[in-house]
């Protein structure tokens, strides 16, 4: 997999009538595009969530090689490897 467009990535409410968001990355391209016809609700929310994922993933990668194997807490080593399944999943790749 290719890398992903860098972060921070932004929401944008088209102002046309299709009433369409999207997701753009610093460099003002559209990553994605939701909605339309002002019809899918959850179009707003869908895109904020989206436009969160470079940070949560900056995030996820930094606690998990702070936590390591579950930084000794033996309740904290499931969450971890979920966490490293959650990076694999967006990345494409290793942890």
């Amino acid at each position: 997999m290719s890398a992903h467009t860098p972060g921070p990535w932004q929401t944008v409410e088209s102002l046309d009538e299709a009433g369409h968001f999207s997701v753009h990355g610093t460099d003002g391209v559209p990553v994605c595009r939701l909605g339309g016809n002002h019809t899918n609700i959850n179009a707003a929310a869908n895109a904020a969530l989206i436009a969160a994922a470079p940070d949560m993933l900056v995030i996820l990668q930094s606690l998990v090689n702070t936590l390591g194997g579950g930084g000794g807490i033996p309740a904290y080593r499931g969450q971890v490897e979920r966490a490293r399944a959650a990076i694999v999943k967006a990345t494409g790749g290793a942890a």
